[in-house]
């Protein structure tokens, strides 16, 4: 079944589709109501007992409420959540505590500010300041210490290792400043930057608890050396409320940034814990949503299978000689599961086989009719790609086309005997083919899960680990039609997104919601306080189209360029009113031997429509380059330096970008290149739609290829 390894490439769609989310995942409410569901239906209509349990419950009141939804009345559902927690003899059962917990964390929800109440809410916190305690910064080097002792125990084992790692992560620097009474924070910073680089290794547990340590440590250095802990805290609070009152009426990029950094100081000055939760509740929801159609998943899957292979067998004593060929399908199923990605691999087919058998002096003639089927089952979620062991089911019916030996009794002795087996040589050949099967589904499946859960580890998950970047939220989940992922992008000073998703026009194979504070948080992680050369640009662009803008080129009469992207929004964009800005901000760029440390910001604006099948990006107006500090007369340097910048990123946003419809790589590539349907940019949110071909059109553009 050589079709059947290309099938396993399903294991890469969860890449390829890489984030999103569905109704799947119900709020807490429709938590409640599907726990209570069960509830119900445990404890049976009608009778007395059920009738008590509902009573004493609040069941009814609790119906109610959920049909109210957000507008539910907290207070009655505190009461109900209050008979279940009576701890009345039976409501220990299963049944009860689930409804219990989803009640609880439903309550926790309902007891949340919504958005308009969060200016009142943050000012109102003012009053539960706790003074860091005067142990305060000694606890958190005791813990440091103790982290990095840990550490060094388990690099021990390696001292060669144990060397090389002390001085990347500059461990004398560490120790000397530890040493002293008052340590100098930007030399703590500096080692803990070197704890958070994509070095084969510091995602492991020991440098995990080392840097967290450490940076627990930075911040009670922060604490302590402000002058007025309580005034500080005042101020944050005044600032946040203002900022979240202002982004209410009209949320941008830059008061997202304000607000998360805002939280993170509170966070790290150990205040206003029941701000910041309220606060990431309304404004820290998923950022990027993908939804994949089964039938979309199965382009790329489904395949004849038919085979031709030798038969070698010895069953009951028989030798068996001949060839078999199988004919059948794979394909492939998602199963409805709303806490992984579940999806079925399919093999279905028959084997037809002339055989051959030699038994001493007998010669037995048959033809073999085996029905075949098997499934493997992939999960997928935040940790990778798991399978389960292929299960095949076969079944064999042969039947005896004849019997040669020399002599007549023996051929008559031989054909008894045959009939009287005939049932048991079925059974075995039948089991012996199942265990045939399912050796050749694992093998083939493990090879391709192998790549595509290298992939998964060493190019996404584990870096992004490595650099505390992993999504704060990474979800799967199917229905019988449709594959669902959710992620939420957005670290301890970042925001998600404030909204929910804008709603699809159409149920489409593939759709794409993705909010601008996922490019600007994911862009921070990746790219922020590096430098991008002109050959690294260049070999970028190479390696994405295929070609080079002239501008962009390298070559020896053209001065050597580049660019250290700034520490915060280093690359971000907006999206609104079918446009698209984009916005790139660094903190030094080169050009020969000259340097400028003015920040510069970069911008393009592009005009997003949809194109025949595909879309097209047009420029509206020039690339512009500003400096984002100096409002009045520049110099002839800076004016310059200004003009050159312009011209090279004039090459890489360019006046239009135009595409006749999404191709999808690898296997997927069969199903054609899908039509975009829905393309839409507005209040933050970018919503993408695709549909599959139709099948006519795509067979005769495969003809006319």
């Amino acid at each position: 079944m050589p079709a059947f390894s290309s099938a396993i490439r399903i294991g890469f769609l969860a890449f390829v589709l890489a984030v999103g989310a569905s109704p799947v995942w119900a709020d807490s409410a429709g938590e409640v109501a599907a726990k209570l569901a069960v509830q119900n239906k445990w404890l049976g209509p009608g009778s007395a007992t059920a009738t008590g349990w509902h009573t004493f419950l609040h069941n009814r009141a609790l119906e109610e409420q959920l049909a109210l939804g957000a507008k539910a009345d907290q207070h009655v559902v505190a009461e109900v959540l209050k008979q279940y927690n009576s701890g009345k003899p039976g409501l220990e059962r299963r049944q009860f505590v689930a409804v219990r917990t989803a009640l609880a964390a439903w309550l926790e929800e309902l007891s949340q500010p919504t958005a308009a109440e969060l200016p009142q809410f943050v000012l109102e916190a003012k009053d539960s300041f706790t003074p860091p305690g005067e142990n305060y910064v000694a606890q958190a080097r005791e813990q440091l210490r103790q982290a990095l002792n840990r550490l060094n125990n388990f690099l021990k084992s390696n001292p060669t290792n144990q060397a090389a790692w002390q001085a990347y992560l500059g461990w004398s620097a560490l120790q000397a400043e530890l040493a002293k009474e008052t340590p100098d924070a930007r030399v703590l910073e500096a080692v803990a930057n070197n704890f958070f680089q994509n070095e084969v290794g510091l995602d492991l547990p020991q440098f995990v608890e080392a840097r967290r340590a450490l940076r627990n440590y930075i911040a009670a250095l922060e604490v302590a050396s402000l002058p007025d802990s309580k005034a500080v805290f005042d101020t944050r609070l005044e600032a946040l409320s203002q900022q979240l009152a202002a982004f209410q009426a009209a949320p941008t990029d830059e008061q997202a940034v304000t607000i998360g950094q805002l939280l993170g100081q509170l966070k790290r000055q150990r205040q206003a814990g029941p701000v910041i939760s309220a606060v990431r509740r309304n404004y820290a929801r998923p950022n990027l949503y993908v939804i994949a159609s089964q039938r979309l998943a199965a382009a790329g899957v489904n395949d004849p299978v038919d085979d031709i292979t030798p038969v070698r067998e010895v069953i009951l004593g028989t030798n068996i000689f001949g060839t078999a060929h199988t004919v059948g399908n794979v394909s492939l199923r998602t199963i409805p599961s709303g806490q992984t990605a579940l999806l079925e691999i399919l093999m279905s087919g028959t084997s037809s086989s002339r055989n051959k058998g030699y038994n001493g002096p007998v010669t037995i003639y048959s033809n073999g009719l085996t029905t075949l089927s098997a499934s493997k089952r992939i999960f997928v979620d935040a940790q990778g790609l798991h399978a389960e062991p292929a299960v095949a089911v076969a079944d064999t019916d042969t039947d005896i086309t004849g019997i040669g030996a020399k002599h007549r009794i023996v051929r008559k002795i031989a054909a008894k005997k045959v009939s009287q087996s005939a049932g048991q040589a079925e059974a075995i050949a039948s089991k012996r083919a199942e265990r045939r099967l399912e050796k050749r589904v694992d093998e083939r499946a493990d090879e391709m899960l192998a790549k595509a859960r290298d992939a998964f580890e060493n190019k996404f998950r584990r870096p992004l680990l490595r650099k505390d970047g992993f999504p704060q939220q990474l979800q799967f989940a199917t229905s019988a039609d449709n594959i669902f992922v959710t992620a939420l992008q957005a670290g301890a000073d970042r925001l998600g997104a404030p909204t929910a998703p804008p709603a699809l026009q159409e149920e489409l194979d593939l759709s794409v919601r993705l909010h601008e504070s996922m490019v600007g948080n994911a862009a921070e992680i990746v790219v922020a306080g590096r430098k991008l050369t002109d050959e690294r640009l260049a070999e970028m662009l190479e390696e994405a189209t295929g070609e080079v803008p002239e501008e962009l080129q390298i070559s020896q009469d053209k001065d050597p360029w580049s660019i250290t992207f700034a520490a915060v929004r280093p690359f971000s964009v907006e999206f609104t009113g079918q446009t698209a800005t984009l916005a790139l901000r660094g903190r030094q760029f080169t050009r020969g031997d000259q340097e400028i440390n003015d920040r510069m910001m970069i911008t393009a604006r592009y005009k997003l429509e949809q194109d025949g099948n595909g879309s097209k990006l047009t420029r509206d107006g020039d690339v512009v380059v500003e400096y984002m500090d100096i409002k009045g007369r520049q110099s002839i340097r800076q004016i310059t330096f200004k003009t050159f910048l312009r011209k090279k990123f004039e090459s890489l946003f360019k006046p239009e970008f135009a595409s006749e419809g999404l191709k999808l790589p690898g296997q997927w590539e069969r199903a054609g290149r899908l039509t975009l349907r829905q393309l839409q940019s507005d209040q933050g949110w970018l919503t993408l739609g695709w549909e599959l071909p139709d099948a006519a059109e795509h067979v005769a553009s495969l003809g006319a290829e």
